[in-house]
């Protein structure tokens, strides 16, 4: 890399010191604003690009033009052509790409190994500055971009609809802005016109905001961003005329049914400067779980299992505030109220005092997140103009008022499922604010003797070192000596007593996960170390006491999404059955038969020696008896080689898993490398020249416990038995592109495998499967295996994938045709 120059010196020089990772904002030559984000204790590196222009900046004309020209970008450019472009780059070296249009902006990212990131870059700023747009890749993605609008039109639609049909008709949010096969007439000279003026206006530097986060020093990633966008366009900002009004509302659609979804929109106008941060904080508030909180309440009085809050902003000073709750149960008439719940909340809200108590603990859990955020969430978090460090300023305390002046009733839409009531006022509500996170304290846990006495047998400690990012995970798995009828019932109460506890260590950093499989129940805690012994101390004490069994039956969790999102969800979790109602006596008496019988067996990893040593003090209290490692569980008897996924959803999906023969460290390297070189060609075969449609994906995944190979398609029109031949045709193709693969592709590409053990959680989710399958810990052994790996051995894998099809499991849209063991 050439020498420092004057412009990367000054920025070294004049970064302002911040508690944690601060961005340095300044503008390039050519206009473009720059974000730069050195953060050591990152493994890889990312880049963000925003163009501030979206949906609603598209010609009324051509409804999803702006989309379409997202997907086009992609599609081959001036230095890349298609097949060598971001997305094959990117998949090939393990990395994350995407896109997303907005209504006022669109936003292009992308995540590699740091010594992929320069070509990466390259890319994405040839496919802006230059692409093709050649009317045949226009005519395929047409056809893609028509199978997405379908694909969503299910899934997301039923509130779309609602909300438009509410808002005035002068308005952009009252149009259609997806795009489709009718509305983008590609053959037309206007179309083309059109098309090319929307690159030519806002696919400028002026219009650009450009954020890089990495391990790379602030002057290196000055000198990429120089490098590569010297190629922009420049033009200065364009000011964009401000939307009309979002009122009056006109009366709209019913709300869509759904007896499982509560989906409510606040349509927000005349915000003050700083409401976009405002609004953050009140969602914050909202989505807390803590003990007097609104969802809080709505979950423990079994309402809702699941809050989701979405924030567009659509215009300069407007805002829609989406809420989506999924109901635990069926709305009924003696149940409380969610809406009237909400506005008893909001009153409550609006009259705290100390506001700066709220804003101090919103601040805290910012400051955290910062802190766990992979390279890619850091980028998109900093991709925002007006997004200030968290903790610096409090202009949106001023703000507060005004926006909660607007969050009444009369600008509430109703989108999707419960049943609408009469306003009322409901019954008198405790409200109250959660307690302080006790998980973002400086725990003092008294000093422990490392070595004294030796750790229960049970738990295992992986070799390697902690990280520098100080990110850990500890594993506790508890078997029962047999299953019953009852555990599901149980594990499901478990999940719902310590919901709360798992929101507040989210909050401060901690992932925790619980995962049943046949007999095992499975805790794993991952993330920022420290917080690890209290957030164990915590979990205990909830075990001590069987949780209390909800008043009414809670039914299976569910995913929203697309049809494939959906599926992969209950593949992934497992089929899990509407819980059974058992008397309080038979719960009482099996919870405690299974920690009577359980066996425990776990795992530590990365953590210092200090909270080793608490956490292995800890373990010698865990209920069960420590016995490691626990013997493989094997295949899970429930599954069968077809599984009908029931939907109202008129797409067609598969999802095929291919498991993994064996279990062992040389079998592990070789399909973890075969889904690596998978990947990018299955997406390229399936989406761009066979345009089966939207859903396309493939990689090294986990399902029951089993480690293989999932591919997933969704599709319009193509139903899931062909869908299989067509995966079964790839396969029976993909050894001739083994064979021409070039020796040092194949090392570099091996190369970037292993970069994805950089990521502390990766590598412990790896150790932590590799301690239930038998094999020896320690990373090195799986990379050195990935080192030796030969062409020749690829071959033998992938000879084994497509011979093993009794080991293959799938999940549909619909059942298989005769002669194929199904369920469903």
């Amino acid at each position: 890399m050439p020498g420092s120059s004057r412009r990367a010196a000054e920025i070294m020089n004049s970064r302002l010191a911040a508690p944690g990772p601060s961005p340095l904002r300044t503008r390039l030559d050519n206009g473009l604003e720059l974000v730069l984000l050195h953060q050591p204790g990152l493994g890889r590196a990312a880049a963000a690009l925003r163009i501030h222009a979206g949906s609603h900046d598209a010609p009324q004309a051509f409804p999803g033009l702006a989309h379409f020209l997202e997907h086009l970008v992609f599609l081959g450019s001036a230095s890349f052509p298609l097949g060598q472009g971001l997305i094959p780059f990117v998949l090939a070296q393990g990395g994350d790409v995407n896109a997303t249009t907005r209504e006022r902006h669109t936003d292009f990212f992308f995540e590699l190994p740091r010594s992929a990131f320069d070509g990466g870059l390259a890319r994405l700023c040839d496919m802006i500055a230059a692409p093709s747009l050649a009317l045949q890749s226009q005519e395929r993605e047409r056809e893609v971009l028509h199978a997405e609008f379908l694909a969503w039109t299910h899934a997301d639609g039923r509130s779309a609809l609602p909300l438009a049909a509410s808002l005035p008709r002068n308005h952009p949010c009252a149009r259609f802005h997806a795009g489709n096969r009718y509305s983008l007439p590609i053959r037309q000279p206007a179309f083309q016109a059109a098309l090319h003026e929307h690159h030519r206006q806002f696919y400028r530097t002026g219009q650009k905001t450009l954020v890089l986060a990495g391990p790379q020093p602030l002057h290196e990633l000055h000198w990429l961003a120089q490098r590569h966008a010297a190629q922009l366009g420049s033009a200065p900002l364009l000011r964009r005329a401000s939307p009309p009004a979002l009122f009056p509302l006109r009366n709209g659609l019913a709300p869509a049914p759904s007896d499982s979804e509560l989906s409510l929109a606040f349509v927000l106008d005349s915000l003050p400067r700083d409401a976009e941060l405002t609004l953050d904080f009140i969602a914050f508030w909202l989505a807390h779980e803590g003990p007097g909180s609104w969802f809080g309440h709505l979950r423990d009085a079994g309402i809702a299992e699941r809050l989701n809050i979405k924030l567009s902003k659509v215009g300069e000073r407007q805002a829609i505030l989406q809420l989506d709750l999924q109901l635990a149960c069926p709305p009924s008439a003696d149940q409380p109220d969610a809406i009237a719940l909400l506005f008893s909340w909001l009153e409550f809200f609006a009259g705290v005092q100390d506001k700066d108590a709220l804003h101090d603990e919103y601040a805290r859990v910012q400051l955290r997140q910062l802190e766990t955020m992979r390279p890619l969430a850091l980028a998109r978090h900093w991709l925002c103009n007006d997004r200030q460090w968290p903790g610096s300023g409090r202009k949106m305390l001023a703000a507060l008022p005004a926006v909660l002046a607007q969050l009444q009733p009369a600008q509430l839409v109703h989108l999707r499922g419960g049943h609408p009531r009469a306003a009322s006022s409901p019954a008198p509500q405790h409200w109250q604010l959660p307690p302080t996170n006790r998980f973002l304290g400086e725990e003092r846990w008294p000093d422990v003797a490392p070595d004294q006495p030796p750790h229960p047998g049970g738990l295992q400690l992986a070799p390697e070192p902690p990280s520098p990012s100080g990110q850990g995970a500890l594993f506790l798995r508890w078997r029962a000596a047999s299953a019953r009828p009852t555990q599901h019932r149980l594990f499901a109460m478990l999940r719902t007593k310590l919901a709360a506890m798992i929101d507040e260590a989210r909050q401060a950093g901690l992932e925790i996960r619980l995962t049943h499989l046949q007999t095992d129940w499975e805790i794993a805690f991952i993330g920022i170390a420290r917080v690890i012994p209290s957030a164990l101390q915590a979990a205990l004490e909830q075990l001590e006491v069987m949780p209390t069994p909800p008043s009414v039956s809670s039914r299976a969790r569910q995913s929203s999404g697309i049809l494939i999102q959906q599926m992969f969800y209950r593949l992934d979790q497992g089929a899990e059955a509407d819980c059974e109602p058992f008397s309080a006596e038979a719960l009482e008496s099996a919870w405690d038969d299974f920690w009577r019988s359980a066996n425990w067996d776990g795992l530590a990893f990365g953590l210092d020696a200090r909270t080793q040593a608490q956490v292995v003090a800890q373990t010698r209290a865990l209920p069960g008896r420590a016995f490691g490692p626990l013997p493989s569980n094997g295949r899970n008897p429930a599954e069968l080689p077809w599984t009908r996924f029931e939907t109202a959803d008129p797409q067609h999906a598969l999802l095929l898993f291919c498991a993994q023969p064996g279990e062992d460290t040389l079998t592990e390297a070789i399909w973890r490398a075969l889904a690596q070189l998978i990947e990018p060609a299955f997406f390229q075969r399936m989406r761009t020249e066979l345009q089966l449609g939207y859903g396309v994906l493939s990689g090294y995944r986990r399902v029951g416990g089993r480690p293989g190979i999932l591919f997933g398609l969704q599709s319009p029109s193509t139903p899931p038995e062909e869908l299989r031949r067509f995966i079964e045709q790839f396969l029976a193709d993909f050894p001739g592109f083994l064979s021409k693969l070039k020796p040092l592709t194949l090392r570099n590409g091996i190369a970037q495998l292993g970069t994805q053990f950089d990521d502390p959680r990766q590598a412990a989710e790896q150790q932590w499967q590799a301690c239930k399958s038998g094999q020896a810990l320690g990373l090195q052994h799986l990379r050195d295996a990935m080192s030796l790996l030969s062409t020749t051995d690829l071959l033998h894998g992938l000879e084994d994938l497509r011979q093993a099809r009794n080991e293959w499991i799938c999940m549909a849209s619909s059942k298989p045709v005769e002669g194929v063991p199904s369920r469903g």
